[in-house]
């Protein structure tokens, strides 16, 4: 059990400290790879070394009622301006607009 609660905490810094990054970041690229890391969602863009591992919000109005691993696939176009806090993937002529947070 205590390595559980210690692995939540460790996990909650991390990621948010990532989601920090993230925030900060001016992301323009093509999707080079979307899966599920740590029970979140990670994206990497082409000719970027980081891979980005976020808390996704998921607003099922937006967007068709896909989530961000429903839509972004590689060859997609992500954009984020610095400081954003909407993501945009350009996924077959459309544009879709996601959120993350910082925690769980």
């Amino acid at each position: 059990m205590t390595y559980l609660l210690f692995g939540t905490k460790y996990m909650t810094k991390v990621l948010s400290e990532e989601f920090a990054f993230f925030n900060t970041a001016n992301i323009e690229g093509a999707v080079e790879m979307v899966g599920t890391k740590h029970h979140t969602t990670s994206f990497k863009i082409r000719g970027v070394k980081h891979e980005f591992v976020l808390w996704a919000n998921i607003d099922r109005k937006l967007n068709d009622n896909k989530t961000f691993g429903d839509v972004a696939s590689m060859g997609d176009t992500i954009i984020k301006p610095a400081k954003s806090d909407t993501l945009m993937v350009l996924h077959l002529g459309k544009t879709y607009k996601y959120t993350f947070r910082e925690g769980p």
